[in-house]
């Protein structure tokens, strides 16, 4: 196995090897996400209103906190004059390309083959198109997290080669991007240096300056780059709200919106046993090879991730509903912050460092090796876009239903949408009265997110008593949310006539004299 070198004199960056795997990351990003993929006209709608206010006025969540600023202010300009979809994957480009560059600074130091560091992303890729624990992703769409994790990577890379300063600054660019996972990356390496000095062990190279003047300096730097994206997450958290909003919000959030990446109840079984054996594997290898500095340094950052990760479990294990919990209002709280995902990322990748390092081949078949799991992610990542194509989101059908309103409706026009619609802004440019996915990060904004998907669910099923909606209901129903318009893929029988009907998607014009006045909150 190769050892990696214990001094600062490392070789220089392999551009090489960065350009082979920023080419890899695109090509999976491509195979597996295509766009729009999830969050992405989550985050560059969000960027798009940013930049521009009076796109989709009167949208619920685009008019919400703006938790992620410096995204939106990176992206946001784009949007203003390129396509959704050019600026998505000018995103990607940029991200990812990013993103190997923190993979070959961070593993450089430690395996030093370019071609063992095209194996351990290439492996990487692979467990990551296989599943997860938490949920957690880093190659699919782009997002503010794409961005922290390279910026993790380029800090980790610093450190490495005892540039504690370069370290810092890099983390506070990854908390500015986004504060929890630059912030849980943070926490990990300083857990991992007070476990290296209590053991007396090392992390840094033996001829690292980590003179009080270096360190100071470096915790002036991350401070200073994070707090472009500090400023507005504290702002949020500390907004004026009643506490019964402030609880509401915070349930809500946690037991039901976003229940699959923070109830630890919620993971499914074969996440834990999968992280289960993965953690097993970090121990016995990274015991095995303890004798190399860096190699028990990066077991030892993602020990302390996976320490926030059971520590999270531990919080949220219980009975449900979780108000049968003791002190499930407090738990609740601490599991807002996402306790599992630095250790769903992390995991997989330093496991895969230990395995390549323990593989005795030249640097031909290592290459080959590399090329098979690729393959390998590419097809399961294909198999996965392919489902995802026959969803709602792809559908020609509804595509067009969406152009059509974009082209024919006011720009104010506020739409009903189906509730599990995520890409309607996207396509249609026109502000929504409410959809599950677009939920707004502060608590007032959640609560009033929830209070319109009820709203709108018991309006639906209330009126359909008579299995028939018609043009009186759906006028009194465009009188109390302000809608002008309604598409739907299901709905009905509707007696009004549709204003357009392509497949199962049906659009109708719920705009009359009495609905012309202003929105009424419904009861």
């Amino acid at each position: 196995m190769s050892a990696a070198p214990d001094t600062l004199s490392q070789p220089r960056f392999d551009r090489t090897a960065w350009l082979v795997l920023w080419g890899g990351l695109l090509a999976y990003s491509l195979a597996a996400a295509p766009v729009p993929y999830v969050n992405e006209p989550h985050y560059l709608c969000k960027a798009r209103h940013f930049w521009d206010p009076t796109w989709c006025r009167g949208d619920l969540f685009l008019e919400s906190f703006n938790a992620h600023a410096v995204f939106y202010e990176l992206m946001g300009w784009w949007t203003t004059w390129l396509p959704f979809a050019v600026v998505a994957w000018l995103g990607r480009v940029v991200a990812l390309g990013w993103l190997a560059a923190g993979f070959v600074s961070a593993l450089q130091p430690m395996v030093g083959s370019r071609t063992r560091i095209w194996l351990i992303v290439a492996g990487w890729l692979a467990l990551q198109a296989c599943g997860s624990f938490s949920g957690e992703w880093v190659v699919g769409g782009i997002e503010g997290k794409v961005f922290a994790y390279a910026g993790l990577l380029c800090a980790w890379g610093a450190l490495c080669r005892g540039r504690l300063v370069i370290a810092g600054l890099w983390t506070g660019i990854a908390m500015a991007f986004h504060p929890v996972v630059g912030g849980w990356g943070l926490l990990a390496a300083l857990g991992a240096i007070l476990v290296a000095r209590l053991t007396g062990s090392r992390l840094l190279p033996q001829s690292a300056d980590v003179s009080w003047l270096r360190t100071l300096t470096a915790a002036g730097l991350l401070v200073i780059a994070a707090l472009p994206g500090l400023v507005p997450a504290l702002r949020m958290l500390g907004q004026p709200v009643a506490t019964n909003v402030r609880f509401a919000g915070t349930y809500l959030q946690v037991y039901h919106r976003l229940g699959h990446h923070l109830d630890p109840m919620l993971f499914p079984w074969n996440g834990y046993a999968c992280y289960g054996l993965l953690l097993g594997l970090l121990l016995i290898l990274g015991w095995r090879q303890r004798s190399q500095p860096l190699l028990r340094a990066i077991c030892l950052v993602t020990l302390c991730a996976v320490a926030f990760a059971l520590a999270g479990v531990a919080i949220g294990y219980g009975s449900r509903p979780p108000q049968q919990m003791p002190w499930y209002e407090s738990r609740m709280h601490l599991l807002k912050f996402y306790p599992f995902r630095l250790a769903d990322a992390l995991l997989p990748l330093a496991v895969c460092v230990l395995v390549v390092q323990h593989i005795k081949a030249g640097p031909r078949l290592l290459g080959s090796l590399a090329g098979l799991l690729l393959i390998a992610a590419l097809a399961r990542g294909g198999s996965l876009a392919a489902e995802y194509r026959l969803a709602k989101e792809q559908n020609p059908d509804w595509i067009a239903g969406c152009h059509w309103l974009r082209d024919h409706a006011p720009a104010d026009s506020l739409v009903m949408t189906p509730h599990d619609s995520w890409s309607f802004k996207w396509y249609a440019g026109l502000p929504e009265y409410v959809n599950f996915k677009d939920c707004p990060q502060d608590a007032a904004g959640i609560v009033e997110w929830n209070r319109r998907l009820l709203f709108q669910q018991k309006w639906f099923q209330e009126h359909y008593a008579d299995q028939f909606y018609s043009t009186t209901e759906l006028r009194d129903l465009s009188q109390k949310t302000g809608t002008a318009y309604l598409i739907t893929d299901h709905l009905g029988p509707m007696e009004p006539t549709p204003v357009f009907e392509q497949g199962a998607i049906r659009i109708y014009d719920l705009r009359a004299p009495a609905a012309a006045q202003s929105p009424a909150s419904p009861r």
